[in-house]
């Protein structure tokens, strides 16, 4: 990688920084906001790089109270390597919340089975341990993804987290047409991932069967949150 793309990503990640940092400074000005009546619920947002799960989720919180927000790059879980550690905070959360035994080990082994899985670019524990603390404090969740697992290969952490949270998980795939997310990627500065991401969003769509809804980000606020309240099983 020439200096040049080096500099364009770090200037990428320095922009998006400040620009998250920005908006949720204005989404607390938003003092007015109405339910987002999904009590009990965990919903994450699924999908590639570039796809607009963050745009949605910033969307939802300025719009709708009553949810805890999870932004999972928030965590920079790229910069952290996940060990022991990370699955005694699960254990005590679990403890502490007081789950049964038996299923606080299960949902802890199910976590690091999907971190033994091939071809894991970063150690998924910072991502899904928020997501169980998040899930244990809070009536409802709305997360982006991360590097959580996708739905249909968690090694059961899913099944196991809505168990021991008592919340319905609900996992919604955000899949842009191919030009929409062309220009996605281009607003971003990510022109040099483009053939990457498209790659990842196709990948993604082949499995759009494993998810309760599947969203373009074209929709307005208040119709992706019908979707979501549609599909929660």
């Amino acid at each position: 990688m020439t200096w040049i793309k080096r500099f364009r990503r770090l200037a990428n990640k320095v922009f998006y920084a400040v620009r998250r940092r920005v908006n949720k400074i204005i989404d607390a000005a938003f003092i007015v906001k109405s339910s987002a009546g999904l009590q009990g619920v965990a919903v994450v947002l699924h999908g590639a790089s570039c796809s607009g799960k963050t745009t949605i989720l910033r969307r939802l919180r300025r719009q709708y109270a009553g949810c805890t927000y999870m932004e999972a790059d928030d965590l920079k879980y790229w910069k952290i390597d996940g060990d022991s550690d990370d699955l005694n905070v699960a254990l005590n959360l679990l403890t502490d919340a007081g789950v049964e035994k038996d299923k606080s080990r299960a949902l802890v082994r199910s976590m690091e089975e999907f971190s033994r899985l091939p071809d894991m670019a970063y150690s998924p524990y910072r991502v899904m341990v928020e997501l169980l603390k998040t899930c244990l404090a809070s009536d409802a969740v709305i997360a982006t993804c991360g590097n959580l697992p996708p739905p249909h290969g968690d090694c059961g952490y899913y099944q196991l987290l809505a168990q021991c949270s008592r919340k319905t998980m609900s996992h919604v795939l955000v899949a842009p047409d191919k030009a929409v997310l062309e220009k996605r990627i281009r607003s971003r500065g990510q022109t040099a991932d483009m053939e990457r991401i498209i790659a990842e969003n196709d990948w993604w769509k082949q499995h759009r069967e494993y998810y309760d809804l599947v969203l373009t980000g074209n929709e307005s606020t208040a119709r992706m949150l019908e979707l979501m309240r549609a599909s929660i099983r």
